[in-house]
């Protein structure tokens, strides 16, 4: 029978359940403490996670030493009431990732694991270089594989009444390029498991590159690639052909950021975090899988269009702004527009609201800009790709919004773009744990500047686009 090592002992392999392969319940996350943007410094230094900064801490997670602090009983409460709800809903086994270096705490494991009835499996190894001490760093390969291979055989005396063995070697964690460290620890790890046979996951540093090295060395040492997880992938190899590249080495590619819907990365601010749609079409690539789905269209109804020429004819007149919410099909704005222009209506007046979850392909996109009207991105902030009211499109995140603008830019299109959030409803406000209305002038203007618009560029989208397009003949 095959057995799975837990901090509680030996249990059959077919007995784990659904399992998370990538989580920690405590660690010591300090040393990856980022000053905060000045302007928001006060909301982030607050020594709690309250409904008024939570919106913020979750842009900027690394900012707050409340939220990096998890290790505390704030957190060890949050997680047993975590794990006993992942145990009600049909949760089996969780895999703790926390090695030396981020403070391990194999007591709590094993008292959590006792508490909820989840499996827990403890692994061994060292996180990145610049969390160990001189000592440790100092250490050779054969010291390490001794040290990993005792904790996993012998197990570590949490006291003199609990002895735990650890199930794994992980997460072995490296930065780009690696430290010499780091190499030694992928030897040890390698070396360990060709003799152990257990599983092993690797943390890769913030590079394309970095996986391919990191398993070089693992393989060079006898590890074997199909006992080897390569974690935090999401954020790694972002082209499909780097990632089927990859997969073909025989690795367990994983993809452990769900849940991550922020698009900023404040670790590495030059990559877009990918939102859950993009990861789920990413394991769909390496699946083979062909997906067709038929979503719904709001067509007009003969009311709207009665209202969309009356709109038309208005303008014509008064010549004021006017702006379209149109139904959630690539052909509405488009026909919207043309009901508009045969009443009179000017273009140049008009913004089509809602174009980040309405046009979804770039080409689509720079037609209907030709027509000449201002294209509004005015979804900033929502970051869950899962649309509640259309839930066969994807919902973008704010870097693809971002990405969009930058697209209609280089196409001299900046004089027809416009910005803003859509706020309508509770938990997107600030005192509720949103974003609130600053997140635009907070968060998304900077971006636009090191992505390459000027400050002359971002004042014409955010001042004189609106300034434009709101005058009239009053």
């Amino acid at each position: 029978m095959a057995l799975v090592q837990t901090v509680r002992g030996t249990v059959p392999s077919n007995s784990l359940g659904f399992t998370l392969t990538h989580e920690h319940f405590a660690l010591d996350f300090s040393p990856f403490y980022t000053e905060p943007p000045q302007p928001l410094t006060s909301f982030l230094e607050q020594p709690r996670i309250t409904l008024e900064n939570l919106g913020y801490i979750r842009q900027y997670p690394y900012s707050s030493r409340f939220n990096l602090a998890f290790e505390d009983e704030d957190t060890r409460l949050a997680v047993e009431k975590d794990l006993a709800a992942f145990k009600r809903f049909g949760g089996g086994t969780i895999v703790e990732n926390t090695s030396h270096g981020l403070n391990r705490n194999l007591g709590l494991m094993h008292d959590l694991s006792t508490a909820t009835g989840v499996k827990v499996i403890a692994g061994t190894g060292h996180y990145v270089a610049g969390t160990q001490t001189a000592s440790t760093q100092a250490m050779t390969v054969e010291q390490l594989t001794d040290m990993y291979s005792k904790e996993i055989i012998s197990g570590v005396d949490v006291n003199p009444n609990l002895n735990i063995k650890c199930g794994f070697i992980g997460e072995v964690g490296s930065g780009w390029p690696l430290h010499d460290f780091e190499k030694k620890a992928i030897k040890a790890t390698g070396e360990i498991q060709e003799v152990i046979g257990c599983g092993v996951s690797f943390h890769p540093g913030r590079s394309e590159e970095a996986p391919f090295e990191i398993i070089r060395l693992y393989l060079e040492a006898g590890g074997k690639a199909s006992k080897c997880v390569m974690s935090h992938l999401d954020r790694t190899i972002l082209c499909d052909e780097k990632l089927l590249e990859f997969a073909a080495l025989g690795t367990f590619t994983q993809f452990d950021l769900f849940g991550t819907e922020c698009s900023y990365y404040q670790l590495n601010p030059a990559v877009d975090m990918p939102n859950d749609a993009q990861r789920i079409a990413k394991i769909l690539k390496l699946g083979d899988f062909s997906l067709e789905i038929d979503g719904f269209v709001d067509k007009l109804v003969d009311f709207e269009k009665k209202a969309i020429k009356a709109t038309g004819e208005i303008q014509e007149v008064i010549g004021c702004g006017v702006s379209f919410h149109p139904g959630r099909s690539e052909e509405a704005p488009f026909e919207i527009i043309r009901l508009y222009l045969e009443a009179g209506g000017k273009a140049s007046k008009c913004v089509m609201s809602h174009l980040d979850r309405t046009i979804l392909c770039d080409e689509k996109l720079l037609e209907f800009a030709a027509l000449g009207t201002f294209t509004q991105f005015d979804l900033f902030g929502t970051e869950c790709s899962y649309y509640q009211l259309n839930p066969a499109v994807d919902m973008p995140n704010d870097a693809q919004r971002i990405a969009k603008i930058l697209k209609l830019v280089a196409e001299g299109r900046e004089g027809q773009i416009l910005m803003s959030h859509d706020v309508h409803t509770k938990h997107r406000l600030a005192p509720f744990g949103g974003h609130g209305y600053s997140h635009i002038l907070n968060n998304i203007l900077p971006r636009l500047n090191v992505r390459g618009l000027t400050l002359e560029q971002i004042d014409r989208i955010t001042i004189e686009n609106p300034s434009l397009w709101l005058q009239g003949k009053f």
